[in-house]
This record gives structure tokens, C-alpha cells and sequence, in this order.
């Protein structure tokens, strides 16, 4: 495992609400223009981010709202928020675990970075064992109902993350097999919580492991029904 990087000191010392109040994107923060890529996947920077991009096979630390739009012109239904749920996600960046757009989508980001990154449907849960998924059932339960309307919308709908690239780190064990899907996070957290002690032995303020895992998630696809395990019973 090697260096961790972050450009910013306070993360993620700063209250979860008041990280949300900072990144959240209205529309009128966004550029009048997208930039569209071959795949039709489109972006808005809006904040550009300094130093490095994501590179193939580093794991990156990043904080998003989800939503989902039923059609181009209807209005965001959010589906998940990493802030309000205190929990920065973890992703091993190319690995074939998270759907393909937003692996795309924050390839070309740079750290401190702020991007609304907009997912055709083809780019995002296509297959099983693709996210992120929210933890709460309830939420699951948005995201599938909401797919399901854009799916059948013409045109269709879309899903739209609003991503922050908190940090990067590299994994020294990583051979380069980036679609390997028996990835461990029991093994990745191992390995970060000694990389982070490493670094807090040299005097380095760094936040624990524990402050970025995430369980692992099983998903399903788009097109098949996700067991939601019941609702919350403040939901019933």
C-alpha cells in the first residue's frame, strides 16, 4: 500500500452537514455546457480540483449525492448522500465494481475536485454486483422505483452523481487486473490502516481507517428486484 493523498487538512474533520452545505451543486452553479464523451457520458466541473487524477487501479476516497432523473427534463429524486450518511465511499478505481459512468466520470477529475457526472442508463446498473448501492432500505427502494420509470421513459431517464474526489492512495499489491471481481475489502482496509500508520508515525494528521470503509455491497441489476430486506419501521 503506498502514499495517501488529500488536498484537503480537515478531512474529514468537518461536520458532515457542513461538508454537504459546501459541495452541494444547484443548477445555477453548473456551466452553461457539458463536456460529452464518446460514450455519451456528460459532466459539469464544478470545481475544477488541483494536482492528480485517479489513476487505474489506485483506490479513491469520494463523497456523492445520487439521484435519479425518470426523463431529461424531470426534476432529481435522490436516491443516496454520503454526507448525510457519514460515510465516505471507497472505490478500487477501474476494478469492474462500480457502474461503468461514474467510473468514467471521475477518471479525469483532479483532487479537491466538485463534478456532476451524468449517466445514460447503458453506463450505469446494467449487471449484478455493480455500485455504489445506498445501505438503507428504504433509499434502495427510491432508486429502484425510479429506475424503473426512467427505463420506460422516451426519451429515458438518467442517473446523476455529484462527486467530490476527496483522496487517492496507491495499492503497492495491485497487479494491474483491474476487472477482478473477488477484490477483498477485508484485505484493502489491512493494508490502508498500515499505510496510515505509516504515515501517522511521521507526524502525519491523517483520519482512521475506519472513518472510509464501507460494508460490502451486493447489487442487482437494474432489471431485477433487489431484496430490500423490509422497510424501516419508521417507514411502515
Amino acid at each position: 500500500m503506498g502514499a495517501f493523498f488529500s488536498p484537503d487538512p480537515d478531512f474529514p474533520r468537518r461536520p458532515p452537514h457542513a461538508q454537504a452545505a459546501a459541495n452541494r451543486v444547484q443548477d445555477m452553479d453548473l456551466p452553461p455546457v457539458a463536456f460529452e464523451t464518446k460514450s455519451g457520458l456528460r459532466y459539469y466541473d464544478v470545481r475544477k480540483g488541483e494536482g492528480m487524477s485517479p489513476k487505474w487501479g489506485q483506490v479513491a476516497i469520494i463523497q456523492y449525492e445520487g439521484y435519479v432523473r425518470a426523463s431529461p427534463f424531470s426534476k432529481l429524486v435522490l436516491f443516496d448522500d454520503t454526507y448525510a450518511r457519514k460515510t465516505p465511499y471507497l472505490v478500487k478505481h477501474g476494478n469492474g465494481r462500480v457502474i461503468r459512468g461514474l467510473d468514467e466520470g471521475i477518471h479525469s477529475m483532479k483532487l479537491g475536485g466538485l463534478r456532476r457526472i451524468v449517466v445514460p442508463l447503458e453506463l450505469g446498473y446494467t449487471k449484478t454486483g455493480l455500485g455504489p448501492l445506498p445501505p438503507n432500505a428504504f433509499r434502495r427502494k427510491i432508486l429502484v422505483r425510479e429506475l424503473g420509470k426512467a427505463e420506460v421513459n422516451d426519451p429515458p431517464g438518467e442517473i446523476i452523481y455529484d462527486v467530490e474526489l476527496v483522496s487517492l492512495y496507491d495499492d503497492e499489491a495491485d497487479l494491474g487486473y483491474y476487472d477482478d471481481l473477488t477484490f477483498d475489502p477485508g484485505y484493502l482496509q489491512e493494508g490502508m490502516a498500515k499505510s496510515l500508520q505509516e504515515l501517522r508515525d511521521k507526524g502525519v494528521k491523517v483520519p482512521s481507517t475506519k472513518s472510509f470503509m464501507t460494508k460490502p455491497e451486493i447489487l442487482g441489476s437494474r432489471r431485477q428486484e433487489i431484496e430490500l430486506n423490509g422497510l424501516p419501521e419508521n417507514m411502515q
